[in-house]
């Protein structure tokens, strides 16, 4: 169905259970509704330009399979935030909190440290 389709499009391969979990969230018209209204109204070039003023070190981290947000994206935009880090999780889509949470909790706890 559609919720296949858009998960193997992110190129995140998630457990049952988070599967089921999305299941319930795309199934919710409120939710779908409520997600694309907030995404609609994502200004990245200024998120962008803001973030090259950070004074705090931005850790991004990223899945190498993602397939909506790819690196060579992400580290074309960090190149210009100098307090910027970017992890890559090698087998891991854009749900990479979903994928693969010890990891992530691992890194941004070691950054915070």
């Amino acid at each position: 169905g559609m919720l296949q389709r858009v998960l193997a499009s992110s190129g995140a391969q998630p457990d049952a259970l988070t599967r089921s979990r999305y299941e319930t969230l795309f199934t919710n018209p409120m939710h779908v509704a409520g997600t694309l209204a907030m995404m609609s109204r994502w200004e990245l070039p200024a998120l962008v330009r803001d973030a090259r003023r950070l004074a705090t070190p931005l850790v991004c981290l990223a899945g190498a399979a993602d397939r909506w947000v790819s690196t060579e994206q992400l580290e074309r935009v960090l190149r210009g935030i100098p307090c910027a880090t970017l992890t890559v999780y090698g087998r891991a889509g854009h749900l990479l909190p979903e994928e693969a949470p010890g990891a992530c909790t691992e890194t941004i706890l070691a950054a915070a440290a």
